[in-house]
């Protein structure tokens, strides 16, 4: 039996676009910094994808981002928000 599950990867986004989600066509809103993509690809995924196919990875990017937002807040003073992508 073939598991045509989609392969997800955390990548650093380096250009906010608004693709498409490659798996369902729905809207990303995506951020610079860490962002949910197909693997081995720039193509972005929704977070209700991330959540369908891969939870897990869907809480390392909710702790990647947070380390991200904490790192830029920090550079300015600041502190930053908290990041909440699943429950």
């Amino acid at each position: 039996m073939t598991d045509n599950k989609p392969q997800l990867a955390i990548y650093d986004n380096n250009c906010a676009t608004n693709d498409p989600c490659a798996i369902c066509g729905q809207r990303t809103d995506p951020e610079v910094g860490p962002e949910l993509f197909l693997a081995g690809t720039w193509q972005l995924v929704c977070y209700d994808c991330g959540r369908q196919y891969d939870p897990e990875l869907m809480a390392q990017l909710q702790t990647e981002r947070q380390e991200f937002y904490n790192e830029l807040a920090a550079s300015w003073g600041k502190v930053a928000p908290q990041v909440k992508l699943v429950d």
